[in-house]
């Protein structure tokens, strides 16, 4: 109860914000006079195809990310006692658990300072990656147990540090940063959705799946959904700009630019600026009415257009 008090707080100051701007009274002329409309707009916003091939990557890596995120860490304390075997105590079994819960903090903390500098897509791409590298190790190395508990555990503590530092974090950052403002909140919602349905399947299928393959064998199956998600991620998500972590999409000034051309400065400004010097003169309003405020009004104005030409 107290972990959704943050949600409803926010969702409170949502429907306030929404009532006083008046937008619950315009969506709903829109929905009695188009019928669907949310709908139809979510129909023309998958028909694109770099916003269809983004909900790919998105809830495609979050769904597969979560699915070896939960089954693996609801049931560590079973891992841990097969990589061990009997020899392991409860105090020794608690204080494996807690050195992984430990390292995954680090983890989150790591994936937030690198996140500003190499991007969401690169770091959900190198987690998937090197946690699927890690799950291999495990299954290659289960031949060795109890003996090699150790390397064993020692891989899986990398493997927890690489999904916490990197899909961990990336899967809630890129829908966000992946789609446009006037269809960002949907696709989020599916990504999650997408997320929420690989927690449910990891956590379910992981009990039938160890007893008839084995702990070696869910460590094989997650090195394969690991490598899987981060290919989607690679080929499915846009290319995006590491200090906006936008899509980055070059304009054809920029091109020019690139190119050696130098553009000509736009001949509108001169007629904005003497514009603006008439009217500092003469004081007067489009229809030749003395107006005292118009003068300053008419020059912040000219002087956006200005700036909108510059930029």
């Amino acid at each position: 109860l107290l972990g959704a008090a943050p949600a409803m707080y926010i969702w409170y100051n949502s429907l306030r914000r929404a009532r006083q701007a008046g937008h619950f009274g315009s969506s709903a002329a829109g929905a009695g006079a188009g019928g669907d409309g949310p709908k139809k707009r979510l129909r023309d916003a998958l028909r694109e195809g770099h916003n269809f091939r983004s909900l790919v990557g998105t809830a495609g890596t979050w769904f597969l990310f979560d699915v070896a995120f939960y089954g693996t860490s609801i049931f560590t304390p079973a891992i841990l006692e097969d990589v061990f075997g009997d020899s392991q105590t409860i105090n020794a079994m608690l204080s494996h658990g807690l050195f992984i819960a430990v390292l995954g903090v680090f983890g989150t903390r790591m994936g937030l300072a690198v996140l500003p500098k190499i991007g969401a897509k690169v770091l959900n791409t190198a987690g998937l990656a090197v946690s699927g590298a890690c799950f291999l190790a495990c299954a290659l190395l289960f031949d060795a147990r109890p003996a090699g508990g150790l390397a064993i555990f020692g891989a899986l503590s990398i493997t927890f540090f690489a999904l916490t530092m990197g899909p961990n974090i990336a899967t809630f950052v890129l829908p966000v940063v992946c789609f446009p403002t006037e269809t960002r909140s949907r696709f989020h919602g599916l990504s999650s959705a997408g997320a929420k349905l690989g927690a449910m399947s990891g956590a379910i299928l992981f009990p039938p799946f160890s007893s008839s393959h084995g702990v070696r064998g869910v460590m094989l199956m997650q090195a394969m959904i690991c490598s899987v998600a981060a290919i989607l991620s690679h080929c499915c998500l846009p290319d995006l700009d590491q200090s906006t972590d936008s899509p980055a999409v070059a304009g054809p000034d920029e091109e020019n630019v690139e190119q050696g051309i130098e553009l000509p400065v736009p001949t509108t400004i001169g007629v904005l600026e003497a514009d603006e010097e008439q009217l500092q003169a003469s004081g007067e309003g489009p229809a030749g009415d003395v107006d005292e405020d118009y003068p300053q009004s008419k020059k912040a104005q000219k002087k956006l257009e200005k700036d909108k030409l510059l930029a």
